[in-house]
């Protein structure tokens, strides 16, 4: 029955910059009339009846007519390729005149973008022109998906500006790619997104940008298409906390510090923050075979070598469903360095309406271990979920309480994942990082309304202190009638105490307890011996 769901979680993006990201500002404004081959490279992929030459300031698309039908040319950015670890904007101003056209013919110019290691998946971008029938001509921004060179989606949008400014906007946090333009009012207007983990990007992973130009059974001169003012900048995003803090939901707003500015979307899937909690719905579509929206905690991570958890309420209600349609919402985990590991704990809906049960699910890069999967069956509308990491075993524990914050908090472990060992192996160790987030999830057509109230409140996380390292006392030295005495390692306060003889005796403390590492000390005499007392452990 459940197609799983963890697997249509497609991962989300790592937080902190794993590989060595920085800030970087690099672009053309294409004012020298020739080639700048360290920008853009020796030479152009595509037909070879296409062509760019830069004149007047500006880069220009040419072709002769195809005798095919169709050509095309792409000048790649070589200068620098942006990576996963860092927030990125590319963009391109261009320009696509009247042009006349035939029968099924058009032209266009825009963006690029690609996983550097896989070209065949990638993001289009374009400004184009069509003509379907040879009378009627359509205006439009268009941006095509593709993964491992199948396409997989397509947006567009209607206009009549002869010329705009193309973008593409990655998040690092969710791993979202963003393409869109900046409309007449400067703001920018989205056409599609892409959750770039699903290419098998990780940390270390970088892209590949491209400036394209086409030409669909019809010739291009100089001065039809062109382009000018290519620029990338890129931001590596600020080092992360560890887990800590909470969001009641309660302002009816998006909390930036707290889960950032994109979410990860598929399909039709939606979160929405209104009416003290952030609502689960597919608004606006008939449902998907895979429609979800995750949303990320920003303001920290969750380490490899201490402990941690986060928890979540949950409200699903009774949902009309359909026979086999299916919704959940719950919590999940992802390794920040390898996105296609993760993790889930949810409560949900399936069965027409009729089913419910809590749920867990692991996978490693990005292949769902469906026996692994762990269920209970509920009667529950309201519960609470919770994650835990075991920094001494090395396992998440994925919990429920069927009551959620009614009577107080009451956990039931469902799934011991151990991300060390066997085929839920994450292969992280000391230094690694998780990612945790809340989600709602939707399957098979069904539709998910505003009005159905499916919603999830009161998100906590915390991380337990890290272990301090052993007190080691320092070389003891002499000042004047007293010893100073230093030391390292503890959490403290501190407790100096004193005896006579190392094999016996009681032991005293000498003045109050302190909470630096260092104390002046009366000399005891021809024999004394030392200790120091953790009073924090």
């Amino acid at each position: 029955m459940k197609c799983n769901p963890i697997a249509t979680i497609a991962s989300l993006l790592p937080l902190l910059a794993l590989s060595a990201a920085g800030q970087y500002t690099g672009g053309d404004d294409f004012t020298d009339p020739a080639r700048d081959a360290t920008k853009w490279g020796p030479a152009d992929l595509g037909s070879p009846e296409a062509s760019w030459l830069e004149k007047g300031g500006r880069l220009h698309f040419q072709s002769d007519f195809p005798s095919y039908g169709f050509s095309q040319s792409l000048r790649t950015w070589v200068a620098h390729s942006p990576g996963t670890g860092a927030d990125w904007v590319a963009s391109l101003d261009v320009q696509l005149g009247s042009t006349p056209l035939g029968e099924a013919q058009g032209v266009s110019i825009g963006l690029d973008v690609a996983n550097g290691s896989n070209p065949d998946d990638h993001v289009e971008l374009e400004l184009q022109l069509f003509s379907a029938d040879g009378f009627t001509v359509f205006r439009q921004v268009e941006s095509s998906l593709f993964n491992g060179g199948a396409g997989v989606g397509i947006g567009d949008v209607h206009l009549l500006l002869e010329s705009l400014q193309l973008q593409l906007r990655y998040d690092s946090l969710t791993h979202m790619l963003v393409a869109g333009f900046i409309d007449a009012s400067s703001l920018f207007q989205p056409v599609t997104s892409w959750d770039t983990a699903l290419w098998g990007m990780k940390a270390g992973s970088t892209f590949q940008i491209s400036i394209e130009g086409r030409a669909f059974g019809t010739g291009v001169t100089v001065g039809h298409l062109s382009a000018d003012n290519f620029v990338i900048r890129e931001q590596a995003p600020a080092s992360a906390a560890p887990l800590a803090g909470t969001d009641d939901f309660n302002d009816g707003s998006r909390s930036l510090p707290r889960w950032g500015s994109v979410d990860v979307v598929h399909g039709g899937g939606a979160l929405d923050e209104t009416a003290g909690g952030v609502r689960y719905s597919t608004p606006g579509v008939a449902g998907g075979e895979e429609d979800l929206a995750a949303r990320i905690w920003a303001a920290g991570t969750g380490e490899f070598d201490r402990s941690w958890s986060a928890q979540v309420d949950l409200i699903l209600p009774a949902v009309q469903l359909g026979d086999g349609t299916e919704t959940e919402i719950g919590l999940v985990v992802v390794n920040a360095a390898d996105p296609g590991d993760r993790a889930v704990v949810s409560l949900d809906l399936a069965g027409g309406g009729t089913l419910r049960q809590f749920h867990t699910g692991v996978s490693r890069d990005g292949v769902a271990f469906s026996d692994l999967d762990a269920l209970s069956p509920t009667t529950s509308t309201t519960a609470a979920v919770r994650a835990r990491w075991d920094a001494a075993q090395k396992k998440l524990f994925l919990d429920y309480d069927p009551n959620g914050p009614v009577g107080g908090y009451s956990w039931t472990t469902l799934a011991i994942y151990s991300l060390t060992l066997g085929d839920s192996s994450w292969e992280m160790g000391s230094g690694g990082r998780f990612q945790v987030g809340i989600f709602g999830a939707s399957y098979r057509g069904t539709v998910v309304p505003a009005s159905a109230g499916v919603q999830l409140d009161n998100f906590v996380v915390a991380s337990d202190q890290p272990a301090p390292l052993p007190i080691r006392i320092d070389p003891v030295r002499r000042a004047g009638t007293k010893l100073h005495l230093t030391w390292t390692g503890g959490r403290g306060p501190f407790q100096v105490q004193q005896r006579a003889t190392v094999a016996g005796g009681v032991w005293g403390n000498i003045g109050a307890s302190t909470a630096t590492p260092a104390l002046d000390v009366d000399m005891p005499g021809n024999f004394g011996f030392f200790r120091i007392l953790d009073l924090g452990q």
